[in-house]
């Protein structure tokens, strides 16, 4: 198997993720502007069905290293990890 590496060598530990959900709210209030506020309570049911990976605008995913740092996949490097390959 191999792993994907940026080009300054940090290790690609994911995809940026799009994942739809439902936050639950307590209520609504109305602020004197007349706009509506949600009152969340402070959960959130992800539709995990509907993930999709992240892509540019020409279909390139957008892979993350460990800090959360966004990259091109075509911008980063396969190297083998020492391990051998899943047969």
């Amino acid at each position: 198997m191999k792993q994907l590496y940026t080009k300054d060598g940090v290790l690609i530990v994911g995809t940026l993720e799009k994942i739809p959900a439902r936050a639950t709210v307590n209520g609504w209030v109305q602020g004197s502007d007349g706009k509506l506020e949600p009152v969340y309570a402070g959960e959130t049911e992800p539709y995990w069905d509907d993930q999709k990976t992240v892509t540019n605008d020409v279909g390139i995913m957008i892979v993350v290293d460990e800090e959360g740092i966004e990259y091109l996949a075509s911008e980063c490097e396969l190297k083998d990890d020492g391990e051998p390959d899943e047969a």
